[in-house]
């Protein structure tokens, strides 16, 4: 059986959220895990979880860059259930943890529109 990884990497892309596993991603698109597996890696060069992974990095990256989604609900978000899992992932991804993250590149804090006092 052939796979068409095209449009699975779309909809991993469209849907990280809904993708946390091979094993969600075969039973969503109707095919063996198995199947799944060999394919990809042999169409991509690359494991479907390895995908996976990259693809929930970058989306956890991005909600860190820019928004203020608070990390418990990031974790919840991208079904990681608890912040504690989250935070050890992202850092053996990345080397920083979250807060590290968002302060290098987050967006900039705006100044609040505080309008200086008359004399």
């Amino acid at each position: 059986m052939s796979i068409d990884t095209t449009h699975l990497k779309h909809w991993i892309r469209d849907n990280p959220e809904n993708a946390p596993s091979a094993k969600v991603v075969a039973a969503q698109h109707g095919m063996s895990i198995d199947t799944l597996r060999s394919e990809f890696h042999r169409k991509e060069g690359i494991t479907i979880a390895a995908f996976i992974s990259e693809v929930r990095l970058e989306e956890v990256k991005k909600l860190l860059r820019t928004t203020d989604t608070r990390c418990f609900e990031i974790a919840s978000q991208f079904t990681f259930g608890r912040e504690d899992v989250l935070s050890r992932w992202f850092k053996r991804r990345t080397g920083m943890t979250m807060q590290e993250f968002r302060h290098k590149n987050g967006k900039p804090k705006s100044s609040g529109g505080a309008k200086p006092k008359r004399k």
